[in-house]
């Protein structure tokens, strides 16, 4: 008899995400991840996860696609594949935890050897987000690594941020009661009134902040699976905070200073594209050029500064106020 199988359904942006798991654990840690869109259930999910947890992640259920392979970087503690003849992404982590993402099929199947604890965060994690974010490229959602905040009505993007500096925004900007996208990642969509960044309220911890970028792919700290930190949206945040988006008008691209004060200097538009070119993972050519003419077109359309830190971020609110006028 077959291990018995839970599923909880989310609605992320219109799309519908079904995630089925032979394991309470797992099912409970990537609802701490999510849960802020949980619903749906009105129709067949545009993507489905599906998780099981056996002693022997190598087991038939789930080996590497046939055909040819293209490396795509190579994380310290596992592989990234991708193979172009079947449009699937295979991911190895230690031996412990392997993912095949069907990306057009809109399918994930993720198996762990086992539920420790640090096996089942990076499942519903980093080896989550990467996969999460492929599918929803195919569907016209464009993740982006960035703090995303709405000031006098329009989106500040902080984008590309490293962890200790993104955590140091995120609090002075919670604090100061902005209404707050992020952290990444959040999602650039085309309406027809123009680009907007939409948000992704997840389980966060604010002092120990884990970047989605490929690059940073399998770096973090785990916690105890299921266990969800203090909630940190700001007072005045919206009743539903996933539906909370904004048209984009600012990118500020931080670096650390010297001065105690905040301050800021034009960016070219060749410079601040080649910033966001670490959100593309290059797969599919029609969906990667597509992610790749929404970056160009936020560049084309926003305002892009270097964004000089200062020692305190106490003025961080009234500098962003000038800053929008």
């Amino acid at each position: 008899m077959g291990r018995t199988r839970l599923t909880s359904r989310y609605l992320v942006h219109g799309l519908e995400i079904a995630v089925r798991a032979d394991n309470p654990r797992v099912l409970a840690a990537l609802h701490a991840r999510i849960g802020g869109f949980a619903g749906g259930g009105y129709g067949h999910p545009q993507c489905t996860f599906e998780y099981r947890v056996h002693g022997d992640p190598r087991r038939r259920w789930l080996t590497p696609p046939e055909g040819e392979a293209r490396r795509m970087y190579e994380p310290p503690l596992g592989e990234v594949l991708y193979y172009t003849a079947s449009d699937e992404l295979f991911i190895n982590h230690t031996g412990r935890v392997r993912v095949l993402c069907e990306a057009a099929r809109g399918r994930v199947r993720i198996a762990l050897a086992e539920d420790a604890p640090d096996a089942i965060w990076v499942a519903t994690h980093p080896l989550f987000t990467l996969p999460f974010l492929e599918v929803l490229k195919r569907w016209g959602r464009f993740g982006i690594n960035a703090v995303g905040v709405r000031v006098n009505g329009v989106g500040v993007l902080f984008p590309a941020v490293e962890e200790v500096l993104q955590a140091g925004i995120m609090r002075a900007l919670e604090r100061a009661g902005f209404k707050v996208l992020g952290p990444g990642p959040v999602f650039l969509v085309r309406r027809p009134e123009g680009l907007r960044v939409l948000a992704f309220p997840k389980e966060r911890d604010i002092s120990e902040v884990t970047p989605f970028s490929p690059g940073a792919l399998l770096q973090g700290h785990p916690r105890t699976a299921g266990e969800a930190p203090p909630s940190t949206w700001a007072e005045d945040a919206p009743p539903e905070p996933t539906r909370l988006e904004v048209e984009p008008a600012f990118l500020l691209f931080p670096t650390r200073g010297s001065s105690p004060r905040n301050r800021v200097r034009p960016m070219s538009r060749d410079d601040a594209l080649l910033e966001l070119l670490p959100n593309v993972l290059v797969t599919e050519p029609v969906a990667t050029q597509a992610h790749l003419d929404i970056l160009s077109e936020l560049v084309e359309t926003s305002a892009a500064y270097r964004f000089e830190v200062g020692t305190s971020l106490e003025g961080l609110s009234e500098f962003l106020w000038r800053l929008v006028g």
